[in-house]
Formats: structure tokens, sequence, C-alpha cells
């Protein structure tokens, strides 16, 4: 599996171009830039899938872009996804920002396994940064959008943010076996193991 990381937009938003033999996958999209055309043209003939981690307009304002430059269908959580049909509830408007409103073709709840290609991908629902924010576990990764940062959290002070419901998706997250890479929807990349020791919101 091939991770590409490209921070995206002034809040530096990571969108995730994940690949395999036969699959490809993109994670957040706040924007179609040139390494994400490159990614859609380099693994053309591939399954391929669209996902975000939460309804917020940096991890999902190039998503509908994406998918038509794309061809790929497109999942979000159950609970966030007004975030893609409504640009209110994105908080693109908000920002003064360009958002095509669309409906999704995949409802995610926790414990749902998508399977394409070669990759299984299940879905953790983590409540918490907003209502229905989820982390995609695939092999020994997890890619935790703004539930999880190195040494940090999601805040909880935005719409349908809520800060008991976070504390226990962190348990949730911590309560795994494996020691997961966790790839953070802001800034660097860490390891469930380094959370456990060295996060002051644990």
């Amino acid at each position: 599996m091939n991770i590409i990381t490209e921070p995206q937009g002034n809040f530096g938003a990571n969108c995730y171009m994940v690949s395999d033999t036969d699959a490809a996958v993109l994670i957040d999209v706040f924007k179609v830039t040139d390494k994400v055309r490159k990614f859609i043209k380099d693994n053309a003939g591939k399954q391929m899938l669209i996902l975000a981690t939460h309804r917020h307009f940096d991890h999902v304002t190039g998503i509908y872009d994406a998918r038509v430059l794309s061809g790929a269908a497109v999942g979000i959580g159950a609970l966030d996804a007004c975030g893609l049909e409504s640009s209110e509830d994105s908080l693109s408007a908000r920002f003064a920002l360009n958002q095509t409103e669309f409906t999704p073709d995949y409802l995610l709840n926790d414990g749902d396994v998508i399977n394409i290609g070669s990759l299984s991908i299940r879905v953790i629902h983590t409540p918490g940064h907003t209502v229905g924010s989820v982390c995609f576990a695939v092999a020994n990764v997890i890619f935790s959008g703004d539930t999880l940062f190195r040494q940090s959290v999601g805040r909880t002070d935005l719409p349908t943010g809520d800060r008991e419901a976070q504390k226990e998706s962190l348990k949730k997250l911590f309560a795994l076996t494996e020691d997961y890479t966790v790839y953070p929807g802001h800034a660097e990349p860490t390891t469930l193991s380094y959370e456990r020791s060295y996060n002051p919101y644990i």
C-alpha cells in the first residue's frame, strides 16, 4: 500500500492518496490539485473511491470535482453527509468558499467494512469534532481526520462538536490492540503507542 500526503489550503488539511495494485482511494479533498489529478490519471483502470473523515469544508470542498474527474463513488459518515449537501453545514459559506453541493453515494456507519480491490477499509465512528466524524483503518494505518493529532485532538467548539463524545471516541481508538500508524487530518503522522504516552488530552 502506497500513501501520498498533500497538505491543502490555508488550514493545511491533509489530502491522502492511497493506492495498491488494483485500488485507489482519495481521503479528504479540499482541492483538486495537480498532484490529485496525477494520482487519478496514474491509477486509471483501478477501482477508485473517495472518502471524507468529516463534514468540514477544508476536508470536503474539492470532493465533487474529484468525483467528476475520476468517476469514483463518494462515502462519508452518515451523520456528516450534510457537509456534502450543504455549504452551511460544511462551513464553506462562512469562509465564502464555493462548494458544489451533492448527495454522497455511501453513508458510512461504525463497523462498516469497505472492500475495494485488495484494500479492506474499516469505518470507526468517532464523534466529538463533529457528530459524524469517522476514522478509516486500513491494514496497520488509521486515517484519523480531526479526531486525533500528534500530541493533540480536534477542537469541539464548532457546530455538533462535543467534548464528552470526543473523550469516548479517544477511548475507543486507544482500546485498539494494534499499534497503528496514524495519519491525521492536519500535521505529521504519529502512532497510537506514542499518543498513549505523550498526548496531553488522554
